[in-house]
């Protein structure tokens, strides 16, 4: 594989509130890049709802995918994951419910500020859509007993 700007893979372990980078790992060249607590692992994350082999980034012909191996789970943007799943550019991973963000990134990471605060209004954006969602979510769910009883108030009577 030839050395370039797509051999690099950026992964920052992301601030919950801020968005911002508390922790960076770049890899270049690399075809696999292991996830989890274990020492053994590229990425090494300490939280306790990461598991000690919890996934695994594969380089294929076309990219790059995610394959989890924990029992905690990985969600791809706010799709969590059973399988290799492919990670585009740009991509946030969530180790577990509740846990960590992982920022994948193709290249070297941005560092001006103007980038800087681009990223942070971006993950803002994506922070307030997962809200929304979230949010959408539970109004379904709280409605859902309710829809039988509304289709009987609608049948006419006989």
């Amino acid at each position: 594989m030839p050395q370039g700007r797509d051999s690099v893979i950026t992964i920052s372990l992301l601030d919950p509130v801020g968005w911002h980078a508390v922790q960076t790992w770049e890899f270049d060249g690399a075809s696999v890049i292991r996830i989890g607590r274990a020492k053994t692992n590229d990425v090494i994350i300490g939280d306790t709802l990461v598991s000690r082999r919890h996934g695994e980034l594969i380089r294929t012909d076309v990219g790059w995918s995610i394959t989890p191996l924990g029992r905690n789970g990985i969600a791809v943007g706010s799709r969590v994951i059973t399988s290799a799943t492919p990670v585009p550019h740009e991509t946030v991973l969530r180790l577990a419910t509740g846990g960590p963000y992982l920022e994948f990134w193709v290249g070297h990471k941005r560092n001006t500020i103007t980038e800087k605060l681009a990223d942070h209004q971006r993950w803002e954006a994506a922070a307030r859509e997962r809200e929304e969602e979230r949010q959408r979510a539970e109004q379904t769910d709280a409605t859902e007993p309710d829809f039988p009883k509304h289709l009987q108030r609608q049948k006419p009577a006989n």
